[in-house]
């Protein structure tokens, strides 16, 4: 199993300000752990940032998620 650090950054339309909470993680699949806590009706797209870190970018009703896992 790897583990990750994973920032959620989460945006709504009310607020321009995300709310943000840090996690660990151990897994040997990023995006079946995605898919296992984003809601059924959301997309994703993954992408990978300057850094080198996996990025997950959520949409859902009027809700946005960006996921920034990082390998610790």
């Amino acid at each position: 199993m790897k583990r990750y650090e994973v920032v959620c950054e989460a945006y709504n339309t009310c607020s321009p300000k995300p709310l943000i909470s840090v996690d660990e993680v151990e897994t040997e699949d990023m995006e079946a752990y995605i898919r296992q806590v984003i809601p059924p009706n959301s997309t994703y797209e993954k992408s990978i940032n300057l850094e080198g870190d996996t990025v997950y970018e959520v949409s859902s009703d009027h809700l946005r998620k960006v996921y920034i896992f990082t390998e610790i």
